[in-house]
């Protein structure tokens, strides 16, 4: 296992156990389910993501399907493939915007509703990202792994990070 992954399980177990205590605190302080289902979920999250590094599911999905499609013989047209993938997804994350829009607008007077809501934010932005790593197509794989410090574990702490400061000040302000 590389040192990028072990990092990641790292930080990947640090957010599932500020979320958890958040969401500790949102089961004793009384606050509303949706808060505490908000916390358990991104907890869950977490955890599921630990699980799939540890046995690398991501990289073994990503050769099973190139694999595939090299013996079906479809590799040098591909992009027929990954094409409705790409478009699927970038229709599902700007679908999912709109009721963000709409609970994060509801909730602007609830800064305890505010920090779980970013927390959800945060793990359905990994949706897309891990649809575009797993499509894995050669312009995309170019920007996200590119460089010395590639965007994919750029974004990927990002998200992580969002998460974190969320249900730690969650845990600090709200419980």
């Amino acid at each position: 296992m590389s040192s990028a992954s072990l990092a990641a399980i790292f930080a990947y177990a640090l957010a599932a156990f500020l979320c958890a205590r958040a969401a500790g605190g949102a089961l004793h302080s009384g606050q509303s389910r949706r808060q505490l289902v908000s916390w358990r979920a991104c907890t869950a999250f977490y955890g599921l993501l630990i699980v799939l590094r540890l046995l690398d599911a991501e990289d073994q999905t990503r050769r099973a399907l190139r694999t595939y499609i090299r013996t079906s013989g479809e590799y040098d047209s591909r992009w027929l493939l990954q094409a409705p993938l790409v478009a699927v997804t970038l229709v599902a994350s700007v679908a999912l915007l709109v009721p963000a829009w709409r609970a994060w607008t509801r909730r602007r007077s609830d800064p305890c509703g505010l920090l779980a809501l970013t927390g959800l934010f945060a793990i359905c932005a990994f949706v897309p990202l891990y649809t575009l790593r797993m499509i894995s197509l050669h312009s995309i794989d170019g920007i996200l792994y590119g460089g010395s410090l590639p965007l994919n574990w750029v974004l990927d702490l990002v998200l992580v990070v969002i998460t974190g400061v969320a249900a730690y000040l969650y845990a600090r302000r709200c419980t």
